[in-house]
């Protein structure tokens, strides 16, 4: 007489994390979409596989991050700097000559030494 199996079957992903390295994945679908025979090979705790097919949460630990086919070290990755947009009066100011940039200052001083 066999026994039944205990509990609820667990269904295999449907969508995979874009994060999850391709190694992993590939190794996830040959065992039959199986977490738990995926952690017991690679040596790690099944939270850590769950949360990196899932979620794409990668762990900070350097030794699981290797036996999960993830860089040792966390890359962080760099955003650009905020785009800075002029004002238009800056545009018009750079394409003037410099003697023209002199004489708009002159006469501005001008101005102000009238009022």
């Amino acid at each position: 007489m066999t026994s039944k199996p205990r509990g609820r079957k667990k269904r295999p992903l449907e969508n995979i994390h874009p994060n999850a390295p391709k190694r992993l994945v590939s190794r996830y679908k040959k065992l039959g979409c199986n977490q738990l025979n995926l952690a017991k090979e690679l040596g790690v705790n099944d939270f850590y596989v769950n949360r990196l097919l899932k979620d794409g949460i990668e762990p900070s630990n350097p030794e699981i991050r290797v036996r999960l086919f993830l860089p040792r070290k966390i890359v962080k990755h760099k955003t650009g700097a905020p785009k800075y947009d002029r004002p238009a009066w800056l545009y018009w100011w750079y394409r003037l000559s410099k003697d023209e940039r002199h004489d708009v200052m002159k006469s501005h001083v001008e101005a102000k030494r009238n009022d």
